[in-house]
């Protein structure tokens, strides 16, 4: 009994260092194997893809836009200079355009670097090369900082397509009820506390830990269970006050990025991106913008995999109608 006792406690144990070594090296680890085995293929792949993305949702310090991706690369996306997929560099003999925007000008879930938004209309017409300069949790104001540092003094290019709205209404609403102004980007709060905490500390650095990967696996899987409620929910009467200065500071920086752009002899186009349920609050951004605004709030239902990210097939139709303004 002892022996047979002591066969499954190695067994265990063989099985633990497994999936720590397998955690540690990176690849699919032991509980990805485990979880896909359960999974139909469709949703495997739709979770495989999932978890392809998750390097590129950790954010990085920036001088100008205060957060950026590092440039790192797996099977599913190419980082390079801060731009995803082929550069300006490959531009060839033809027009530069950059789609500025977040997560979903970013093409989050796109299936490979050859469908998102850009890459199609790179395939759809031969005029201008677009560069996918979208990045995770960007807000218009980030877009313009980006535009102004990084784009327009060194590319000069000829057409700026931004590509926007989800991310100003989300991060207006949570700091709605904080000292932060509208236009801060996400996670700007937690930065903060970062510094002050510094500050308490004399300089002294945090507690140091054994295994820090497993620990900030537990403390995200802590925070699924009791998630932080830092803001608190917008009351109907609260709602059309911070949505008219969500409205104010989206058209501010669009406005200028539109100003900006045509006085380095470039092209602006504004795009309203798609969402699948339009909450109060976007329903109001909607309605403030202006005529020349590409309006791609409503599209088919089947054209997304979550609320905001598009499937390949919502890539190409938002390609195309970006095409069909542009023309």
């Amino acid at each position: 009994m002892k022996r047979f006792l002591l066969a499954q406690l190695s067994i265990l144990l063989g099985l633990f260092v497994v999936a720590v070594v397998m955690e540690y090296m990176g690849g699919l680890s032991l509980y990805q194997h485990i979880r896909y085995g359960f999974q139909t293929p469709e949703k495997a792949r739709m979770s495989y893809i999932n978890d392809q993305y998750k390097p590129f949702m950790e954010q990085e310090l920036n001088p100008f836009t205060i957060f950026t991706i590092p440039n790192v690369s797996n099977e599913t996306v190419h980082m390079k200079n801060g731009f995803r997929g082929p550069g300006p560099e490959e531009r060839g003999n033809k027009k530069l355009a950059f789609l500025l925007g977040g997560s979903t000008a970013f093409s989050n879930f796109s299936s490979s670097d050859d469908t998102t938004i850009t890459a199609y209309l790179n395939k759809l017409q031969d005029k201008y090369f677009f560069v996918t300069a979208g990045v995770p949790s960007f807000g218009t104001t980030q877009e313009l900082a980006r535009l102004i540092n990084e784009i327009l003094p060194f590319y000069k290019p000829a057409l700026i397509v931004s590509f926007a709205g989800i991310n100003d209404v989300s991060h207006g609403t949570f700091y709605a009820h904080t000292k932060y102004p509208i236009g801060t980007p996400e996670s700007f709060s937690d930065l903060d506390k970062v510094v002050e905490d510094d500050k308490k500390g004399d300089g002294r650095l945090p507690r140091w830990t054994l295994f820090p990967q497993l620990t900030r696996h537990a403390k995200s899987i802590y925070w699924k269970f009791f998630p932080r409620n830092v803001v608190q929910q917008l009351s109907d009467d609260e709602k059309p006050v911070v949505a008219k200065k969500i409205a104010d500071k989206y058209l501010i920086n669009t406005r200028m990025m539109k100003t900006l752009t045509e006085s380095f002899g470039g092209k602006f186009l504004n795009v309203l991106q798609p969402i699948r349920e339009e909450d109060t609050i976007y329903s109001l951004l909607r309605s403030s913008v202006p005529k020349d605004t590409l309006d791609l709030t409503t599209i088919p239902r089947e054209l997304f995999w979550d609320r905001v990210h598009l499937t390949d097939a919502g890539n190409e139709y938002v390609a195309r109608k970006i095409l069909h303004a542009i023309q």
